[in-house]
């Protein structure tokens, strides 16, 4: 199960499959190795994660600076909840 999830395959069927899985048996044989590509692995899984919730940090910012200007054009707040599906209450700490 863990050569599915590390290498997102099998080790049946195509050439870089059977490349993988003899990739896995080589790094599984070396305790330091294997240890070395676990870390690896966290590490890029934490980057991953990290990018991602970095992104939709950037993303509710530029929502609340379009319901800022929405405000500045003295659009009312139900609106602007309606069209950036911001709470009522995001928009009143906005409107601060």
């Amino acid at each position: 199960m863990k050569i599915l999830l590390i290498f997102g395959g099998s080790c049946n069927g195509e050439r870089s499959s059977f490349e993988k899985c003899d990739e896995w048996a080589r790094v599984t044989e070396d305790p330091e190795m294997l240890m070395t590509y676990e870390v690896n692995q966290e590490f890029q899984v934490d980057e991953t994660l990290t990018l991602k919730k970095a992104e939709k940090q950037g993303k509710k910012r530029a929502i609340k600076r379009v319901a800022l200007r929405m405000l500045q054009k003295g659009m009312d707040n139900q609106t602007i909840s309606e069209l950036t599906e911001l709470t009522e209450e995001e928009i009143e700490q906005i409107r601060k």
